[in-house]
């Protein structure tokens, strides 16, 4: 058949004249194909798709689309965050799902098309889409932010010599009291933090120094004082802040009330009966010509002063 056919041309085979009859009638499809590739160009697009990928599953279209107005998808954790989502489309979905965490929820609705949802206390990204009418949106990731945290903190006390005191550590104590020029020193102990500001009444914020995850600071105290620590990191564009005081206690002058009682018959000795007193010591002053017992009598009266916390400043002058 092949071998008959061959001296056959083409051209004479198919009379194109007598076709040209037919091609106002080739310009409708033509014209209504070019109007649904500007007008819609998915049709072609879905369908060329659809025959390129044989195999492959292909969802139905829904009637509406899943537009997330919430923006930011991070948060500080342990934090709250609403999630909304606004539906468009010409056929709406009476109520909308969040799946998240292996459940569904329904998602409350607002004015409009738009639903909401309330992360509380997000401790861990959680990876969430919505639902509605059977469809489903595409994932999102909800990022956590790592606050910064001071895990504790020490606060070396370093007392004036004239009190006497031993120095000694606290450990979480932010408001102290104090005598006056007392050293503080703080140690602080941090995690996922970047600085800590210290800043003492109205003054401007300090950065402290930094070892490793510990920061450090001191200064000594002359009044009462009120002092802020401001914590930061790169993650968090806002700074969480605690506020303590530091009250002083001022160093009182001694007090003495005393009496001279002379010997009238010898002139030898001088009695001193009063009351002498002092927030923190006794300091005994006294001449070499006093008598020893005159000089017993003093410290014994000292020793027994400084069992009680007492101040007496002292000095007698034998005349």
């Amino acid at each position: 058949k092949t071998k008959e056919l061959t001296p056959i041309p083409f051209q004479s085979a198919i009379n194109l004249a007598t076709n040209k009859k037919y091609l106002p009638f080739l310009l409708i499809p033509l014209l209504a194909g070019l109007f649904i590739l500007f007008a819609a160009p998915n049709v072609f697009k879905e369908s060329a798709q659809r025959l390129l990928a044989p195999s492959q599953k292909f969802e139905p279209k829904a009637p509406f689309s899943f537009e997330l107005l919430s923006k930011k998808l991070s948060i500080p954790q342990f934090e709250d965050l609403e999630i909304q989502v606004k539906m468009n489309g010409r056929t709406l979905p009476e109520n909308v799902m969040i799946n998240y965490n292996g459940q569904e929820v329904m998602m409350q609705k607002k004015e409009g098309n738009i639903f909401s949802h309330t992360f509380y206390k997000v401790s861990k990204e959680i990876k969430f889409n919505f639902a509605a009418a059977g469809f489903n949106s595409e994932s999102y990731s909800l990022k956590i932010l790592q606050k910064p945290v001071i895990k504790q903190f020490k606060v070396s006390v370093d007392y004036p010599e004239y009190t006497g005191r031993k120095d000694e550590v606290l450990d979480n104590i932010g408001d102290i009291i104090a005598p006056q020029g007392t050293s503080l020193a703080w140690v602080f102990n941090t995690e996922s933090t970047d600085d800590i500001e210290f800043a003492l009444g109205g003054k401007n914020p300090i950065s402290m120094g930094k070892q490793g995850s510990s920061f450090f600071y001191g200064y000594k105290f002359m009044r009462d004082t009120n002092y802020s620590i401001i914590v930061s990191n790169k993650q968090i564009e806002r700074k969480d802040s605690l506020h303590y005081s530091v009250s002083v206690i001022p160093d009182q002058f001694p007090s003495i009330n005393i009496q001279q009682y002379n010997d009238s018959l010898t002139g030898e000795y001088v009695l001193f009966v009063g009351e002498a007193g002092d927030d923190y010591h006794l300091i005994i002053a006294y001449k070499k010509r006093m008598t020893k017992v005159c000089k017993m009598a003093l410290l014994e009266t000292a020793q027994f002063l400084f069992q009680l916390n007492r101040v007496l400043l002292f000095s007698l002058i034998n005349s």
